[in-house]
Protein backbone atom coordinates (compact mmCIF):
# COMPACT_ATOMS: atom_id res chain seq x y z
CA UNK A 1 0.00 0.00 0.00
CA UNK A 2 1.25 3.44 -0.65
CA UNK A 3 -0.96 7.67 -0.02
CA UNK A 4 -1.81 11.11 2.02
CA UNK A 5 -4.75 11.73 3.83
CA UNK A 6 -7.42 12.58 1.34
CA UNK A 7 -11.15 14.29 1.27
CA UNK A 8 -12.97 11.05 1.66
CA UNK A 9 -13.63 9.55 4.84
CA UNK A 10 -12.64 5.92 3.60
CA UNK A 11 -16.84 4.75 3.90
CA UNK A 12 -18.00 2.66 1.29
CA UNK A 13 -20.31 3.51 -0.50
CA UNK A 14 -23.56 2.58 1.91
CA UNK A 15 -26.25 3.35 -1.00
CA UNK A 16 -25.05 -0.04 -2.52
CA UNK A 17 -28.48 -2.86 -2.09
CA UNK A 18 -27.88 -5.07 0.92
CA UNK A 19 -27.84 -8.49 1.26
CA UNK A 20 -30.73 -9.48 3.07
CA UNK A 21 -29.51 -12.75 4.44
CA UNK A 22 -26.28 -11.19 6.03
CA UNK A 23 -28.35 -8.49 7.92
CA UNK A 24 -27.59 -4.40 7.96
CA UNK A 25 -25.07 -4.52 11.09
CA UNK A 26 -22.76 -7.18 9.74
CA UNK A 27 -22.94 -5.42 6.19
CA UNK A 28 -22.22 -2.09 7.94
CA UNK A 29 -19.15 -3.84 9.88
CA UNK A 30 -17.85 -5.11 6.97
CA UNK A 31 -17.96 -2.18 5.34
CA UNK A 32 -16.28 0.13 8.59
CA UNK A 33 -13.66 -2.47 8.45
CA UNK A 34 -12.67 -1.36 5.08
CA UNK A 35 -13.13 2.26 5.71
CA UNK A 36 -10.72 1.75 8.78
CA UNK A 37 -8.32 0.01 6.95
CA UNK A 38 -8.69 2.89 4.34
CA UNK A 39 -7.96 5.45 6.85
CA UNK A 40 -4.83 3.74 7.90
CA UNK A 41 -3.57 3.66 4.55
CA UNK A 42 -3.85 7.41 4.31
CA UNK A 43 -2.35 8.33 7.54
CA UNK A 44 0.34 6.10 6.01
CA UNK A 45 0.48 7.88 2.86
CA UNK A 46 -0.35 4.90 0.83
CA UNK A 47 -1.43 5.61 -2.36
CA UNK A 48 -2.89 2.21 -3.17
CA UNK A 49 -4.92 -0.51 -1.50
CA UNK A 50 -4.43 -3.70 -3.24
CA UNK A 51 -6.09 -7.06 -2.20
CA UNK A 52 -6.68 -10.52 -3.44
CA UNK A 53 -10.25 -12.17 -3.65
CA UNK A 54 -11.19 -15.71 -4.55
CA UNK A 55 -12.85 -16.26 -7.79
CA UNK A 56 -16.39 -16.88 -7.28
CA UNK A 57 -16.46 -15.40 -4.14
CA UNK A 58 -19.21 -12.89 -4.94
CA UNK A 59 -20.11 -11.22 -1.39
CA UNK A 60 -16.56 -10.26 -1.16
CA UNK A 61 -16.11 -8.92 -4.89
CA UNK A 62 -19.29 -7.06 -4.21
CA UNK A 63 -18.21 -5.16 -1.20
CA UNK A 64 -14.83 -4.57 -2.50
CA UNK A 65 -16.31 -2.99 -5.38
CA UNK A 66 -19.30 -0.96 -2.85
CA UNK A 67 -15.72 0.73 -1.16
CA UNK A 68 -14.13 2.01 -4.55
CA UNK A 69 -11.95 -1.21 -5.64
CA UNK A 70 -11.87 -2.17 -9.43
CA UNK A 71 -10.33 -5.61 -10.93
CA UNK A 72 -7.04 -4.52 -12.25
CA UNK A 73 -6.97 -8.26 -14.54
CA UNK A 74 -3.90 -8.99 -12.78
CA UNK A 75 -3.74 -12.66 -11.53
CA UNK A 76 -2.40 -13.32 -7.45
CA UNK A 77 -1.74 -16.32 -6.45
CA UNK A 78 -2.19 -19.81 -7.61
CA UNK A 79 -5.26 -21.27 -5.50
CA UNK A 80 -4.63 -24.71 -3.65
CA UNK A 81 -6.65 -26.16 -6.27
CA UNK A 82 -3.63 -25.86 -8.44
CA UNK A 83 -5.92 -24.49 -11.33
CA UNK A 84 -7.46 -20.89 -10.69
CA UNK A 85 -5.35 -18.02 -9.44
CA UNK A 86 -6.30 -15.48 -6.94
CA UNK A 87 -8.42 -11.99 -8.67
CA UNK A 88 -6.22 -8.71 -7.81
CA UNK A 89 -8.49 -5.37 -7.13
CA UNK A 90 -6.86 -1.89 -6.75
CA UNK A 91 -8.21 1.10 -5.01
CA UNK A 92 -6.21 4.22 -5.53
CA UNK A 93 -6.26 6.70 -2.82
CA UNK A 94 -5.64 10.22 -4.02
CA UNK A 95 -2.66 12.16 -2.46
CA UNK A 96 -3.82 15.77 -0.56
Amino acid sequence: MSAGEGASSGACDSKAPKRPRWGPLFERSRDALVGEVERWARRNRARTMRLAVVPGNGPAFALYERCGFQDTGELGDVLPDGVRRELVMAKELPVV
